[in-house]
């Protein structure tokens, strides 16, 4: 993880989310980037001076952010910082290609978020969009090393390897247990291959049954330590479906750990 992205909307959730991010960093000896995005859906007439006010004053907070980073990190020349122009979840995905990122950190909600939902606009908008691992951080969260880690899975085949490697690079950098959770739902295949290999890591299965993925976990890590949920995201699955749709209400799933979505979708 040698680059971590960050996007902030200068809320107290971001904050809170910039911490956790500033602990993997110091970790992982990774560099961050932290961007704020300005979206004026016009740049006619006084909207462009509104633009422009915008960006100066999202480049003065930024600086309050920059110099919070910098007091944390270990290496305070880890960080850089700056304002774009511009949809976020499109920025971030530019961004993201331009400088290599390998892990995005955001705070499940930001300002203005319904409380009600688990996710927020850019977090739910960047699970769905992104082909990069993406770190969700709940509100108010301390970081704490993730020692116990749970991963929920349907099927254990992926794609390719890379999909698991940032959980095996988290494990491993915790010395951290992971706890695989198989949850067979009625329209379970038994005839998908299974590639899954965790051999590296320190590891125990779990099989459970149920009608929906999301009730399993939520029994399961009621009776387990955890301290990040892992699972992977995709196409037509579990998680697109029925966590990060539009009307997914925290009393349906709602994490109360850091939630690191892998991206399975190809």
């Amino acid at each position: 993880m040698h680059t971590i992205l960050f996007p902030t909307d200068f809320s107290n959730n971001a904050l809170n989310a910039l911490d956790y991010t500033l602990e993997l960093v110091n970790a992982f000896e990774s560099k961050l980037v932290m961007i704020h995005a300005v979206d004026v859906p016009s740049k006619a007439g006084t909207l462009q001076v509104l633009e422009r006010q915008m960006v100066e004053d999202g480049e003065k907070e930024l600086e309050n952010w920059i110099a919070r980073a910098k007091h944390k990190l270990h290496n305070p020349d880890a960080v850089m910082a700056k304002v774009v122009k511009g949809n976020v979840l499109e920025r971030i995905e530019s961004i993201a290609k331009q400088l290599d990122i390998n892990l995005l950190v955001v705070s499940a909600k930001g300002e203005g978020d319904n409380e009600d939902k688990y996710l927020g606009k850019v977090s739910g908008g960047l699970v769905k969009t992104t082909n990069l691992p993406i770190l969700i951080v709940p509100k108010a969260y301390r970081f704490k090393a993730p020692k116990n880690i749970v991963f929920s899975i349907k099927y254990k085949n992926v794609s390719s390897p890379n999909v698991v490697e940032p959980l095996i690079k988290v494990a491993t950098k915790f010395d951290s247990t992971v706890s695989v959770l198989h949850v067979k739902t009625p329209d379970f295949d038994a005839s998908r291959s299974e590639n899954l290999d965790l051999n590296s890591l320190q590891h125990k299965h779990y099989e459970t049954e149920g009608k929906y993925i999301f009730d399993a976990t939520n029994a399961f890590i009621k009776d387990h330590p955890i301290d990040l949920l892992v699972a992977i995201h995709r196409k037509r699955g579990f998680f697109e479906n029925i966590i990060f749709n539009n009307g997914t209400k925290k009393k349906t799933f709602n994490s109360e750990v850091p939630f690191l979505v892998l991206q399975g979708k190809k």
